[in-house]
């Protein structure tokens, strides 16, 4: 699709939506274009000439008018001004409520015959897009399991867990960096402060641990106060967090062994608080809010803001009329290359999602962003209609919250700055890109959404799936890999003194493969020259490799779980480990039966329990140290705890040390052949097996 196209398809309008109301799902939705909008008084744009004779330097606004013409025709037309400002553009914007028994409406109607005034408008309200509950579903898609740190470029500790598994607790995980790819870009590119994204949100916890290195502390601002934010009490107004936890899913602190990892890999962040303290949030400070932007841009305190992110909006048709705000938004765009991505919206307290016009994110010029749940699939009540552009995970996102806090939420302002932050990462690796070429490697790289129970795709305008490390490529001018290429020539593998050709002589691991392998403890796989050192290694292969060096060919009982099939290669190494109680089954997530596991592979806390359950007593002491320095310990099952403990203190798992220099647990890592060779020889050397 070129850019002529996909502006076209953003251009449609709403009314399409219910021409494509053939499906049950469109017609299970509750739309009402009907709604009253919340306002806030009014806003009045000044003309040319009057704007121009209030100008001064170093002068307020508000108080350059107080003595003027128009001011007195304004007061006796009903109008109590409450603030003015001088746009970036030149032109004074006045914002004023009406008195007496006067309506916003009839104030909009008083005010357009006062002389000098240009344009007026409602002083529109909108609010925070709220969190939804939600637990999401069990994650069975690719990337279960835990990443292996050493392939991964960041050490943040939660960035490690891939998966949401809704077993474990604490329930910690950045599974939506692995979903949108955002851990295969990272190899290949990071913001390191070339690109700034701007929230205009509740604020920031600007001294959050895993923040501070990425906020733009002396330009945070509190616009509804017009105070530098860092100067205010309370620096994040949302009792949720809102603003922090927006500004930790795009630029959390990567690599800094601490919390998440933002997805923009460190670029800045500035955070603009449009919040009011009775949660209102009005056009004229969301303008304003663009203006402080513009000008910080242009006095040349931050010329690298690329993306504004609002988790915000409100319902109706009417709001498409909201032109102070649209102008400003399309402004962004058309004058400074900056891109607007808003939360599509939710239903919260709704049993239905809405298929209204949702504004901002329903503008044109706008990203408007919708949930998908942890399965990759839409997320029931993420609003939808033809107007949104883009999907990203929006269930139980794991982010900060203020005074040093993670926790978990859900909802389209969680999937919006996901793709903040994957813009950033776009702009710095392609500082020349215009926004119309990160919009287009944004649409064009979207996968597909397969959800056959929920079907969006003919009712919704998204493009699908957000795929970073793809858009990445479609930006850079990378090309679709031949399908048919030239089959190149096998290296010559490296004469070794074992037969298999992918143990690499003088590698750490050589010697223990070598042990294992003259002791007839592991072997490779049958029919080929390989060992598999770089794969994993299932329950029962374990079995099997315990019960070659300890079984002495003892013939046990029959197994009692059920997916432990009798007269199978493994059967009578798993049957004689359940019967020591060395490998024990695991109960079904549901509670209804015990299996073994044939066919899961190991982890390293997996690996650690079977050792002490062969080598441990109950009285042997173990120091809990060295495995409480290791910054993801926490990680560590509760059922796995004890024995991980006496594992690092025994020497026997050490952690995987990254290339930063630090060391990880990697508590559900999996466990490699080549690894657990080593394992099982240091063991045996230390006389535990």
């Amino acid at each position: 699709m070129n850019r002529l196209s996909y502006m076209l398809r953003a251009a449609v309008p709403l009314a399409v939506a219910a021409e494509l109301s053939l499906g049950p799902t469109l017609a299970q939705a509750a739309p009402s274009n009907t709604i009253e909008p919340e306002t806030d008084g009014i806003i009045i744009t000044l003309d040319e000439q009057t704007s121009r004779s209030l100008q001064s330097n170093n002068a307020d606004a508000l108080g350059l008018l107080a003595d003027t013409v128009v001011m007195r025709d304004l007061e006796t037309a009903g109008l109590s001004v409450e603030a003015a400002s001088t746009s970036s553009n030149g032109t004074t914007q006045v914002t004023a409520e009406p008195t007496g028994s006067l309506s916003d409406t009839e104030a909009l109607e008083a005010a357009q015959n006062v002389d000098g005034v240009e344009a007026v408008q409602y002083n529109f309200v909108y609010h925070l897009v709220d969190f939804i509950d939600g637990e999401g579903v069990a994650d069975t898609a690719a990337n279960n399991g835990t990443s292996l740190l050493a392939a991964l470029s960041v050490n943040d500790p939660i960035s490690q867990i891939s998966t949401p598994d809704t077993s474990r607790n604490p329930k910690v995980n950045q599974y939506w960096a692995y979903h949108t790819s955002l851990t295969d870009a990272w190899a290949d590119a990071a913001s390191d402060h070339a690109v700034t994204v701007a929230t205009l949100d509740s604020g920031c916890d600007l001294d959050h641990e895993d923040l501070q290195g990425n906020v733009l502390t002396d330009l945070a601002w509190d616009e509804t106060s017009d105070t530098p934010l860092k100067n205010c009490a309370v620096q994040d107004s949302a009792s949720n967090g809102h603003g922090t936890m927006v500004a930790g899913v795009i630029a959390a602190v990567a690599n800094n062994g601490r919390g998440i990892a933002g997805a923009s890999n460190n670029a800045n962040v500035l955070p603009v608080k449009v919040v009011q303290n009775d949660g209102n949030i009005t056009s004229a400070d969301l303008c304003d809010a663009y203006d402080y932007l513009f000008e910080t841009i242009d006095s040349g305190r931050c010329a690298t803001i690329r993306a504004v992110n609002m988790s915000l909006g409100a319902y109706g048709d009417v709001l498409g009329e909201d032109s102070a705000l649209h102008s400003q938004v399309k402004k962004a765009l058309d004058e400074y290359g900056i891109l607007t991505v808003c939360s599509g919206g939710n239903s919260k307290g709704s049993t239905t999602p809405r298929t209204d016009p949702m504004y901002p994110s329903d503008l044109d010029e706008v990203i408007s962003v919708t949930s998908l749940d942890t399965d990759g699939t839409n997320t029931y009540l993420s609003d939808y209609n033809m107007a949104k552009d883009i999907s990203a995970p929006g269930e139980r996102i794991y982010s900060t919250k203020p005074n040093d806090v993670y926790d978990e939420e859900s909802g389209t302002s969680l999937a919006a700055p996901i793709v903040s932050g994957s813009i950033a990462l776009l702009y710095a690796s392609e500082p020349d890109a215009t926004a119309d070429d990160v919009r287009e490697a944004l649409y064009e790289s979207a996968d597909a959404i397969v959800d056959p129970d929920n079907d969006r795709s003919k009712v919704s305008g998204s493009h699908g799936a957000l795929n970073t490390d793809a858009a990445l490529d479609y930006l850079g001018g990378s090309v679709e890999p031949d399908p048919n290429p030239e089959p190149e020539p096998e290296p010559e593998p490296e004469p070794t003194g074992l037969p298999f050709t992918d143990v690499i002589e003088g590698a750490w691991y050589y010697c223990s493969i070598t042990y294992v392998y003259e002791h007839g403890i592991m072997g490779g796989y049958t029919g080929t020259t390989l060992f598999g050192t770089e794969n994993a290694i299932t329950r029962e292969q374990l079995a099997q490799l315990l019960y070659k060096y300890m079984g002495n060919g003892e013939i046990a009982p029959k197994a009692p779980q059920a997916d432990v099939k009798q007269g199978e290669w493994y059967s009578e190494a798993v049957n004689w480990a359940v019967s020591k109680r060395i490998m024990n089954g695991y109960t079904e997530a549901d509670g209804s039966s015990v299996r073994f596991g044939v066919g899961d592979v190991l982890t390293r806390e997996q690996l650690a329990a079977v050792i002490a359950n062969i080598a441990r007593t109950s009285d042997t002491p173990a120091d809990e140290s060295k495995f409480n320095s290791m910054p993801d310990h926490i990680f560590t099952s509760e059922w796995a705890h004890s024995s991980v403990v006496w594992a690092v203190d025994a020497g026997i798992i050490n952690g995987v040390e990254t290339t930063s220099g630090i060391r990880y647990l990697n508590p559900l890592g999996i466990c490699k052949r080549c690894e657990v060779a080593a394992i099982v020889t240091s063991c045996i050397e230390k006389g535990l097996i």
